[in-house]
């Protein structure tokens, strides 16, 4: 029985342990419905005519939130299979393919990856069709793992480097010691250095030398995990040319919430402040005409 007073195995599973085993086949079974209880990923196990003859707890926990109306045990899997239509068909049909493969002696394993809508939510598993080798109650064992956590942050990663990469921005990583992990386009058109050139050295090559005490300092802050403002101040090109930036900078931390290093976004300001400046000069020429007119007038 399972841990919930619910059998996990069929009548026939039970026969078939009593004519090959001198153990009794209620402990055993009880034993193996344990240990399969105890893996997170989904289980089915089918005997030589693809029937499902034992799921575990997690198969039966997903059929319930997914608000499947049976678990199918005692049903044939490649039954099943065929009767899948729309979006699941074309997964139904290759797991199909994998568990006729494993009968017919190809002992796999099988694998993909696929989506799974529930009421519940959007789901990715990997599915694996291996042959169950040393049972004499099963041929097939077919596992189903939610990736959906890998999957998600795979799709994160893959959003995040598309903006990374289109932005207008200079965007960089930069290590706790100060090298340079990662370089995007901007940030080449910005500075003139290709990623092979500046990618593993130093980030104060684009620090004019008067700033180095200060950017020491900042980076110092920023391994203690502090949130710094925005930042106006002066960086250098390749060719040495120095130009007006606006700076963001952000710890890095890793899955352990560990500061591994420090982003860095740079936006090039240098024509607003040659513009503010020119202003700032036509204001004081303006000023200066009208005094001069005052006087000459008085």
């Amino acid at each position: 029985m399972g841990p919930y007073g619910e059998a996990y195995y069929s009548e026939q599973v039970m026969m078939d342990f009593s004519q090959s085993l001198s153990l009794p086949p209620l402990d055993l079974l009880s034993t193996t419905q344990a240990v399969l209880d105890s893996i997170p990923a989904h289980i089915a196990i089918l005997d030589d005519t693809a029937r499902i003859v034992m799921v575990n707890r997690a198969w039966r926990n997903f059929a319930k939130m997914s608000e499947a109306d049976k678990d199918y045990l005692g049903h044939n899997y490649l039954e099943v299979c065929e009767r899948a239509v729309g979006s699941e068909a074309a997964e139904a049909a290759r797991t199909a393919e994998y568990i006729r493969a494993v009968l017919a002696g190809n002992p796999g394993p099988f694998r993909m990856e696929y989506p799974c809508a529930t009421p519940q939510g959007d789901f990715w598993f990997a599915l694996t069709v291996s042959e169950l080798r040393g049972a004499r109650w099963g041929r097939v064992m077919v596992t189903h793992e939610d990736i959906t956590s890998y999957k998600q942050a795979i799709l994160a990663s893959a959003h995040l480097a598309a903006i990374v990469t289109s932005s207008a921005d200079a965007i960089l990583s930069i290590t706790p010691e100060g090298r340079i992990m990662s370089w995007n386009a901007s940030a080449q058109q910005m500075f003139g250095y290709r990623p092979e050139e500046i990618i593993g050295q130093s980030v104060f090559r684009l620090i004019p030398l008067e700033l180095h005490d200060e950017e020491r300092g900042i980076l110092a802050r920023l391994c203690r995990g502090e949130s710094l403002p925005h930042q106006d101040t002066v960086r250098l090109t390749k060719e040495g040319v120095r130009l007006n930036v606006l700076l963001t900078r952000s710890p890095i931390r890793d899955d352990q919430k560990q500061i591994i290093g420090s982003s860095k976004i740079a936006r090039d300001i240098t024509n607003l402040r040659q513009a503010e400046r020119a202003l700032k000069e036509s204001e004081q020429r303006y000023r200066a005409l009208s005094e001069a007119q005052k006087r000459f007038v008085s």
